[in-house]
């Protein structure tokens, strides 16, 4: 079956329909389809039939053939009556019995033990099977109706009819699945409606037992339709077939009721194959307004690429399609964040290893930045926490070094003179300090040290005039820095800073702070000459 996307998007193309009797579409190495004879003989036609087939009027087992209900590739299916119960049946027969392959009779004799087996009310019972001149054959119910084919030619169903529809075939399928029988080819051509409605599932001819090991598939032939196939039927690789595929055709088959369209389009069954395994459908909302957001969620759970994302089987899909038709929450929920960009990447391999990639050397450089930004949050912690012990001992020697001078002197030049001996052995012996880890720092130090020597008329110490001119040395100029005055060497030595200290480093060492410069603004350097008096206590 397909459709003509050009035409009307809300009806049926007649072109590739599949008909009950139809023989499911074998896609193999050589040949993209097997093309099934036009089934659409009138339920009145009263002809011979084709050479080896009963006549109209034959007498099979114990029904009186009637008319001809329609022909396929495999086999042809009889309007006929019970000669002593006067019930009507529906009597299906393989065409060419001596033409006719192991396949295809195996999956006729699998057709009628699997009616055999099977008794629901929803799935078309079988009354008897037995040859009839050579010829397999086995009587059904007959359902004096349309098949949902039929039905949606005529456009797109209501929501709430389609889901009581799509209700009521799950619930058959259920039976066939908890039997561990799946139908691999479920399809509005094999769904039968009776005149009141109810909907009937037919044509097990490619079901699979999933108790026995019989395999009907050969190599390089899939079974189905396309346009209603699951992607591991279709032949992706290393998923089992199990009841989560007739759930696959279900929402198939959900989506063409609502939408009057199946979910894939292309012009040849590989054409659609290849839809079904790399592609994505719209939702049915998309393409119909009008039908709810739940049941549009129902219908792409079903269709959903990963069977383990679908509902287990057809039981699931149709306890959710009633909590939907009584107004409870249904439990399908959109795919999340996480299942999209799967979806995506499964889609565009090429994307996902280039996106994985660049994911790797992302979460490489934030790994690398983070490792950076703690060894940099440890380097300033120590580096506070040093400033705080210096900030300590500086705070608790003032404090015994002013004890003691009012306790040992009253004269305010002797004090004087403590004091700035103390603050030169106090700024020396932090110089001392930084000198190896911190260069910059004891550079700093020793300028202020500098200055306050020459503020105070004091002898500045020549281990830190070498240190200083050491510091000079980088500076372009040619001067003879062993014989400059210590304010032009400090002012060479200065150029060297690249950062100077903040005004709390400066508060830390006791140093004088411009007061109207914020705390948090790097202090500039300033072209006035050095303090002249000295702020320590």
């Amino acid at each position: 079956m397909n459709l003509d996307s050009t035409a009307n998007p809300m009806s049926y193309n007649d072109d590739f329909e599949d008909d009950v009797l139809d023989e499911p579409t074998l896609v193999g190495p050589t040949e993209s389809s097997t093309r099934p004879n036009d089934c659409n003989e009138s339920a009145n036609h009263l002809s011979g039939g084709a050479a080896g087939v009963a006549p109209i009027g034959s007498i099979v087992g114990q029904y009186e053939l009637l008319s001809e209900i329609a022909r396929g590739a495999m086999g042809v299916v009889y309007r006929a009556r019970h000669q002593t119960l006067g019930r009507l049946a529906a009597v299906k027969m393989i065409l060419d019995a001596d033409a006719a392959s192991s396949d295809i009779r195996e999956r006729f004799e699998t057709e009628a033990r699997a009616a055999a087996t099977l008794h629901h009310p929803g799935i078309v019972s079988l009354f008897e099977s037995g040859h009839w001149n050579g010829y397999p054959y086995f009587a059904m119910a007959y359902v004096d109706g349309e098949s949902l084919l039929q039905r949606l030619r005529n456009g797109p169903m209501a929501p709430k009819q389609a889901a009581e529809m799509i209700a009521s075939v799950s619930e058959a399928m259920a039976h066939a699945h908890a039997r561990q029988i799946i139908h691999r080819d479920l399809k509005p051509a094999n769904i039968l409606i009776d005149s009141s409605g109810k909907p009937h599932i037919t044509d097990f001819g490619v079901c699979k037992d999933l108790t026995s090991s019989s395999n009907l598939t050969t190599a390089g032939e899939m079974v189905g339709t396309p346009h209603f196939m699951p992607p591991e039927q279709a032949g992706m690789s290393n998923v089992p077939l199990g009841p989560a595929a007739d759930v696959y055709s279900l929402g198939a088959v959900l989506f063409a009721m609502l939408t009057g369209r199946p979910p894939f389009l292309a012009a040849t069954p590989i054409e659609v194959v290849s839809q079904v395994l790399t592609q994505d459908p719209v939702s049915p909302k998309a393409l119909n307004s009008s039908v709810p957001i739940e049941l549009s969620v129902i219908t792409m759970k079903c269709l959903r690429k990963n069977p383990g994302q679908r509902y287990a089987d057809a039981g699931e899909l149709a306890a959710d399609a009633n909590r939907f038709l009584s107004g409870q929450p249904i439990l399908a929920k959109p795919p999340g964040i996480l299942d999209r960009l799967g979806l995506l990447l499964q889609r565009h391999v090429f994307f996902a290893s280039v996106s994985s990639s660049v994911a790797l050397a992302t979460l490489a450089l934030m790994f690398f930045v983070f490792a950076s930004l703690m060894k940099s949050r440890r380097d300033l912690a120590e580096t506070r926490a040093e400033l705080e012990f210096v900030q300590t001992q500086l705070d608790g020697e003032r404090l015994v070094t002013s004890r003691f001078l009012r306790n040992q002197s009253d004269s305010e030049e002797d004090r004087a003179t403590i004091i700035h001996d103390f603050e030169m052995e106090r700024l020396t012996g932090a110089i001392e300090q930084f000198r190896e880890s911190n260069p910059e720092l004891a550079l700093e130090l020793a300028i202020e040290m500098a200055r306050f020597s020459i503020a105070n008329q004091l002898e500045f110490p020549d281990k830190f005039r070498s240190h200083l001119i050491e510091a000079a040395q980088a500076d372009p100029s040619k001067l003879d820095l062993q014989k400059l005055p210590l304010t032009e060497l400090i002012e060479q030595a200065e150029k060297q800073v690249l950062r100077p200290m903040s005004s709390t480093t400066r508060k830390s060492f006791g140093l004088p702070v411009d007061e109207v410069q914020p705390e948090s603004i790097p202090e500039s350097r300033s072209t006035e000459s050095p303090p002249t008096t000295n702020t320590a206590p």
